[in-house]
């Protein structure tokens, strides 16, 4: 009998052999404005692509992506004009959607909760391990297109030191 430890090693071990051929052909980050935007311009058809037609086309005419009008933000998808109150300007469909849901069916989530059961209790746990399993499928990810956009550094007060946690009090 395989154990849970053997078993999660051995699954983490088959998605990095999955990412090893890729490392040569995976798109490096995007380092202009230019891909930047276009980065931004795929995630929005990626979420477009998943509705029906008739929907596609009558989002794709409300909106465009653009470089942000504040300099220091990126790029931002702006609507075309203005909208009625209650009017529906952009979907994104729930088959695309990263949840809680989606994360236990993960197979790397199983494995872990299988010898750590508590991190089934833990939502953001069970969402951060689906997203690394899915970064690390790379170009076969489902979800590749919202992994592009995501920021290769960031700062969230999770990882604050408690010396800086208190001076933010």
């Amino acid at each position: 009998m395989v154990s849970a430890h053997e078993a999660i090693h051995r699954h983490l071990s088959m998605l990095e052999a999955r990412q090893e051929p890729l490392a040569n052909t995976k798109t490096p980050q995007p380092t202009t404005e230019e891909e930047q935007l276009q980065v931004c311009k795929d995630l929005v058809q990626w979420c477009l692509s998943a509705l029906p037609l008739p929907q596609q086309l009558d989002m794709a005419s409300k909106i465009e992506v653009r470089p942000s009008d504040n300099p220091n933000e990126g790029n931002a998808v702006y609507a075309v004009r203005d909208f009625k109150p209650g009017e529906l300007v952009l979907s994104v469909p729930r088959a695309l959607n990263i949840s809680v849901t989606t994360a236990v069916q993960s197979q790397l989530v199983r494995l872990v909760a299988r010898s750590y059961p508590p991190v089934l209790k833990t939502p953001v746990v069970l969402l951060a391990l689906q997203l690394c399993a899915e970064a690390m499928l790379g170009e076969q990810s489902k979800y590749k297109h919202y992994i592009a956009i995501l920021p290769s550094v960031f700062s969230i007060p999770l990882f604050y030191t408690p010396a800086t946690l208190k001076n933010l009090t």
